[in-house]
Formats: C-alpha cells, sequence, structure tokens
C-alpha cells in the first residue's frame, strides 16, 4: 500500500485531493489520514526545501547567497570581541573600545573581505557589543589604557583585538 502511494504522480495526487479522498488498490482513504510532503527530486541537484500545508506549496532556495555569509563573518567577529571582553571580566555595559588590525601574515584577499565585511557591518558589530570598534591607530590606542590584546584567527586571517578604556 505505501509503496502504491508513493508511486503516485503530481496529476494523480490532484485528482485524488479533488474528489476529497484517496481510492488506492481498492481502498478508500480519507484526506484526513493523509499528509502530503513533498520533496524535491534528487536529479535536480539543487538546494530547494519544499514544505506545503493544504493546497499552498513552498520552494526556498537554500544557497547560500554572499550577503548570507558575508553577515555570518560579521557574527564571528562579534562573538570573538565578546569571548575577548567575557576574558578581561568585562561586562556589557562597561564602556571600551574596540581596535582591531589585521596581521601582515594574512593572505590580502581574505584581509581585504574581513576588512570590508567589518566597514558594511560595523552598525551592527557596535550595536551587538555595545563598543567602538575602530581601527587600529598607534596614537589612539596611547591614549587609552590596554585592558587586554589577543590574536583571533577569522575565516583563515589573524585578527588583532584590543579592547582599551574608553577615556
Amino acid at each position: 500500500m505505501m509503496n502504491a502511494i508513493k508511486s503516485l504522480d503530481d496529476e494523480e495526487i490532484q485528482n485524488q485531493l479533488s474528489k476529497g479522498y484517496y481510492s488506492i488498490q481498492g481502498h478508500r482513504i480519507e484526506l484526513s489520514e493523509v499528509r502530503l510532503i513533498y520533496c524535491v527530486s534528487e536529479n535536480l541537484k539543487t538546494n530547494l526545501e519544499a514544505n506545503s500545508e493544504n493546497d499552498i506549496l513552498v520552494l526556498l532556495d537554500m544557497t547560500p547567497n554572499a550577503e548570507l555569509l558575508e553577515e555570518g563573518l560579521a557574527r564571528e567577529i562579534i562573538n570573538r570581541i565578546q569571548k575577548l571582553k567575557k576574558k578581561a571580566k568585562l561586562i556589557p555595559t562597561d564602556e571600551v573600545v574596540v581596535f582591531y588590525r589585521l596581521s601582515q601574515e594574512s593572505e590580502h584577499r581574505a584581509s581585504n573581505e574581513i576588512k570590508t565585511v567589518i566597514e558594511k557591518y560595523m552598525n551592527m558589530i557596535t550595536t551587538t557589543v555595545k563598543s567602538a570598534l575602530l581601527l587600529y591607530n598607534d596614537e589612539d590606542k596611547c591614549k587609552r589604557n590596554v585592558i587586554i590584546t589577543e590574536l583571533v584567527t577569522v575565516k583563515g586571517v589573524i585578527l588583532v583585538l584590543t579592547i582599551c578604556s574608553a577615556e
């Protein structure tokens, strides 16, 4: 019986739905006893996910796009800053400034990607970590009390994070 149900094509399913019941191998099956689950054929080789409710079918393309990947990278940077603040025994409301710089050894293309993501998502990063995030500057850093400095790796790029007092 199960194989007969699974072998129905879309046209047969729609015909049975319009009748209000399924008739399979001489058995009458009410719609309330059946749950339709749509899936995408394996030979399409796409990242489509299917879900349905009643007569509505939704297909979502689950292929990650550049913007999602960039936002994920920004969230990874946020995570590293938050972990560093925790390591320094700071609380989220402590007024500090976070300086960052990319190490010289990092691959140029990856470094540029990190720099671009930080610039593009600066507002999201500073709002989430509740601290200013500034490009490393010896002059600015010397005016402040250094709380902690750490090298972290983000997407293969060594990022130097320094947390200083706000004053």
